[in-house]
């Protein structure tokens, strides 16, 4: 799940939300264009559900895929990464 979006106790604003929603979307697309099975987010509640499709993060394709395409992440301010 992203992290590192900056939020206050308040959690991210409208515009903030829109923003994250937004880059999540453009990273699935980016994906898909790069011949990986991955699909859109859902957003629920100012949650984000990722789920489906047949993801391999090791799998060397991912990977270049995952790094064309992590600009749209990086650019939003999320950070994708291990939970702690």
């Amino acid at each position: 799940l992203p992290q590192g979006l900056g939020q206050g106790e308040e959690g991210p604003s409208a515009e903030e939300q829109a923003a994250v929603e937004d880059a999540l979307l453009a990273y699935a697309q980016c994906m898909r264009d790069r011949g990986i099975d991955f699909p859109d987010p859902e957003f629920s509640g100012g949650g984000i559900i990722q789920g489906g499709g047949n993801v391999d993060p090791s799998d060397p394709a991912f990977q270049d895929a995952d790094e064309a395409c992590k600009h749209f992440l990086d650019d939003a301010g999320i950070n994708v990464g291990e939970a702690p």
